[in-house]
């Protein structure tokens, strides 16, 4: 399997570099940035770089565009415009996908690209590709999108990519994706953000020194890159805009619990979603094992 990554952040150069650790090779990557390239030879992450997509792909089975969401349309569009008789699967890293395969599967008509979906969820706070890692997709939980139009043969296609990685990969509708990463991951990088911007309320460098571990570990996740998640709130947006709904009832719920007094309530919220944490992440680490 010849593979192209098209994007070489954090994930697109860790999948590349796990390729290449695990003997799939040789691996093409594409980068707009000359450092990027340089840098990726001199590591190891890819075999060869290039600066126009289109070339990297020549000779691919499968491309992985790992951009922020509202590129990869562009990315395809190019690959469409350059190789109309090539036959090529392309997949991305998107975090939101009824968006992006809405979009992409009518760029690819009915030609010899194809587009399916997929969503590994990994990653961290820390971008670029200075801070790649080969086993970040070890473990994880990769899901893929497929639609009436997609082929069986492309669908386990994928699903051997992924798992060569190490990842374990499920199956899923796009739309229903979206509707549970909402809670389970955009929202929280929303309510981390918020948390931050809380804090930025008083005299930063004094209450700075009372931030603790708990503060530290609940907003870390708000120092991902802006532009990632802006594109992820925006191309989300209905569920976004539920998840903070629901977020609000809660917190207006909580405040009167604690402006009444209501010692009992407060201990039963605070309960349950201890309870309910335990809950969610014993299923987590069984997914992932």
């Amino acid at each position: 399997m010849r593979v192209a990554v098209l994007g070489l952040g954090l994930m697109g150069a860790s999948l590349a570099w796990a390729l290449r650790r695990r003997g799939l090779g040789p691996v093409a990557g594409y980068a707009r940035r000359e450092e990027t390239r340089r840098l990726a030879l001199e590591r190891g992450v890819c075999d060869k770089v290039a600066d126009d997509p289109a070339a990297v792909v020549k000779d691919c089975q499968v491309a992985v565009v790992c951009t922020p969401v509202m590129v990869v349309p562009e990315i395809l569009q190019r690959l469409v415009a350059r190789g109309k008789s090539r036959r090529l699967l392309v997949t991305d890293v998107s975090s939101t996908k009824n968006w992006v395969v809405e979009r992409c599967e009518e760029i690819c008509g009915t030609g010899a690209i194809r587009f399916l979906g997929s969503h590994p969820l990994c990653g961290s706070e820390r971008a670029g590709l200075e801070n790649a890692d080969p086993d970040l997709y070890e473990g994880a939980v990769t899901v893929l999108t497929p639609t009436p139009r997609s082929a069986p043969s492309d669908v386990d296609l994928l699903a051997r990519l992924w798992g060569f990685v190490g990842s374990r990969v499920i199956r899923m509708p796009a739309r229903a994706h979206d509707a549970v990463v909402a809670r389970t991951s955009h929202l929280p990088h929303a309510l981390a953000a918020l948390m931050v911007h809380l804090v930025d309320r008083g005299d930063v460098e004094q209450d700075g020194r009372l931030c603790g571990t708990g503060f530290r570990d609940a907003s870390r996740i708000a120092s991902g890159p802006s532009t990632v998640w802006r594109d992820i709130f925006l191309t989300n947006a209905e569920e976004m805009v539920d998840g903070l709904n629901a977020a609000v009832d809660q917190l207006q719920r909580l405040r009167e619990m604690i402006a009444s007094g209501r010692g009992e309530d407060v201990e039963a919220w605070l309960r349950k979603a201890a309870q309910l944490r335990g809950k969610i992440l014993g299923v987590a680490g069984k997914r992932a094992g």
